[in-house]
């Protein structure tokens, strides 16, 4: 023998082959670009909680909300009709789809369901009930003037016929429907909701109580 050793790899030799010396994975820094949500909510459900925390703002317009999604067709109604239940979580309890939305008018669906349907199996008449203050709280927040807020005061419904079937809750309201004479002051919005037929099965007035709001800087009564 010569006495020599086999010369050993080099430190740099050893790196190459594991990958690199770059930071490890638990060492990496998180990119800077978008928000942290962006991260944590990817997908269809950070659309939907993202929209879900604008709606928590009493600042959110639902109209231009709404023209956002309507956008993308049905699915994007879809996706509206669920966020805005996110405000009145109840109102999940009968899948609400909203059709369509505007100053003065909402058209709101509900699907027949097991769920939703009484002891002779036709829609439940709260259900019913849920549908028309859904249209109503649509069509409110899309038409009432920035400086105006409401409240519902209650409900005068009228059981037409049963209830069987998808059903569609409608309602229009005039342009001059908040200029009232003095403030605060009620309303009745009117909904009228129709079976697959277009039978009547549900008439409804919702009273509203119609309220300047509070000047900047003032205590809210």
């Amino acid at each position: 023998t010569t006495g020599r050793t086999k010369p050993q790899k080099g430190a740099d030799q050893k790196k190459e082959k594991r990958g690199g010396g770059g930071p490890k994975p638990s060492q990496a820094k998180p990119s800077s670009s978008g928000d942290a949500g962006s991260v944590g909510c990817a997908g269809l459900d950070g659309f939907v909680l993202w929209h879900e925390r604008l709606l928590r703002h009493n600042t959110m317009n639902v109209l231009k909300l709404y023209q956002q999604f309507a956008a993308y067709g049905n699915a994007g109604k879809w996706l509206f009709s669920n966020v805005f239940c996110y405000k009145a979580p109840y109102f999940f309890t009968i899948r609400p789809f909203v059709n369509h939305l505007e100053p003065g008018k909402a058209v709101v669906s509900m699907p027949h369901r097991f769920m939703s349907c009484n002891h002779i199996g036709t829609q439940h008449a709260i259900a019913c009930c849920n549908l028309v203050e859904l249209a109503m709280g649509c069509v409110v927040e899309a038409s009432i003037p920035k400086h105006l807020r409401w409240i519902p005061r209650g409900m005068n419904v009228r059981y037409e016929a049963k209830a069987i079937g998808t059903l569609t809750a409608t309602t229009e309201l005039p342009d001059t429907f908040f200029e009232l004479d003095s403030y605060p002051g009620n309303v009745q919005v009117p909904v009228v909701v129709k079976d697959p037929d277009d039978k009547v099965v549900v008439t409804a007035d919702v009273e509203l109580y119609i309220s300047e709001k509070p000047a900047k800087g003032k205590a809210k009564l």
